[in-house]
């Protein structure tokens, strides 16, 4: 859906601030917020979305770190608006040469080999980088490596990427605790 930047705005608003009310009942706190599929790939190219999304987390508590791609009009509009942002990585989903995310109709687009996903993720973590689908080296910031839990190997998936990236020397934590 195409909404108008204020209707847009009202309607993240209304979900972060039920989101941050969840988190109370639960006698838990919202730490961050990160869109979701659609909303959140548009906000990877189009500025002016971003913004919307930047300032609706500004409105409902400056204070929550935007999880986003580095390099991206989510991020750079975030920071823009004085937020603390976290880069995003994703392990299990190609790459293309551009720096965008392979499209999901494409087979190839989302990776299923639990070696192959966590070395991507220790490379993502030591180096800040990754291969593209083309074999180029893209530069990524990953303060938060994604693993889709849509997957049937989810978990396998996790628990391979986890068990490497403490294997080589990393302490997994919050991101929002850097």
């Amino acid at each position: 859906m195409v909404l108008p930047a204020h209707e847009l705005l009202a309607v993240i608003v209304a979900q972060i601030e039920a989101l941050a009310q969840c988190c109370k009942t639960a006698g838990a706190h919202l730490n961050y917020v990160k869109p979701h599929g659609a909303l959140y790939n548009i906000a990877t190219r189009d500025a002016s979305v971003a913004r919307v999304i930047a300032e609706a987390v500004r409105v409902v508590d400056s204070s929550l770190v935007l999880l986003g791609m580095h390099g991206t009009p989510l991020v750079t509009e975030a920071e823009t608006a004085g937020l603390r942002t976290a880069g995003e990585a994703f392990a299990d989903r190609a790459y293309l040469p551009s720096g965008r995310l392979a499209p999901r109709d494409k087979e190839w687009a989302v990776l299923h080999d639990a070696d192959k996903v966590a070395e991507r993720a220790v490379m993502m973590a030591k180096e800040g980088a990754v291969y593209t689908v083309d074999e180029s080296r893209l530069p990524v910031k990953a303060d938060s490596i994604c693993i889709h839990g849509d997957n049937p190997q989810a978990l396998e998936l996790v628990r391979s990427t986890r068990r490497a990236l403490e294997d080589a020397g990393f302490t997994l934590a919050p991101f929002v605790d850097l």
